[in-house]
């Protein structure tokens, strides 16, 4: 079956917006809006209406994830003086229960919505974006109350991290503790620059007039 293919335009902002993800049941679009008095904000954006917030707060908020059935939001704040990982019921009004003990970033739900993945970062991320990190889980329970259990590392390296993009670089596999990820590429004896000299004169060469 033929389909559309055309790009629509969905939204037109002044501020830079960074998508978050989709509802997985309704049409509803989580957005990343950048604020110059406290970095980004989190933003509800329904069919051909206008953005609403869904925190807005002094502090940044980012990397969100929505459960597999839409009820549970998580994401990143500095609330705390740093980067931590917060979980909060969606839609909601209530504040988020902070998850992450060591710090954390990009957090992702299991397909089966049991577990919540996140990267607790070591040290400060290398020229090509790479840092030393741990992925860590959490269990979540939902009933009678929302808790998880401590944090715990599943295993460590050093992956291409999103200190400098917009959205979360890793994702979970739905079959078992499958990830995919960017692990960078090692310069071995540094980068090379080529510089030609006489360039026209060889062009000439190699390509006569007649």
């Amino acid at each position: 079956m033929r389909q559309n293919l055309t790009p629509q335009v969905l939204l037109e902002t002044r501020v830079p917006i960074f998508p978050g993800g989709w509802h997985p049941q309704k049409a509803l679009l989580l957005l990343e809006r950048f604020s110059e008095q406290a970095g980004n904000d989190i933003y509800l954006w329904a069919d051909r209406g206008q953005p609403e917030p869904v925190l807005a707060t002094p502090s940044s908020e980012g990397y969100v994830d929505l459960s597999r059935d839409g009820g549970w939001l998580a994401y990143t704040s500095d609330e705390s003086g740093r980067p931590e990982i917060y979980v909060k019921r969606f839609p909601g009004q209530e504040r988020g229960t902070r998850i992450s003990t060591g710090g954390g970033s990009e957090p992702r739900w299991s397909h089966d919505g049991k577990r919540l993945f996140f990267w607790e970062t070591g040290d400060a991320a290398n020229p090509e974006g790479s840092r030393r990190t741990r992925l860590m889980v959490v269990d979540a329970q939902f009933e009678p109350s929302f808790r998880v259990t401590p944090p715990r590392e599943l295993f460590q390296g050093r992956f291409v991290s999103a200190a400098n993009a917009a959205s979360t670089l890793y994702d979970a596999s739905p079959v078992a503790d499958r990830f995919v990820m960017l692990e960078p590429v090692e310069q071995r004896g540094g980068r090379r620059l080529n510089v030609v000299l006489n360039w026209t004169e060889e062009l000439r060469r190699l390509v006569p007039a007649n």
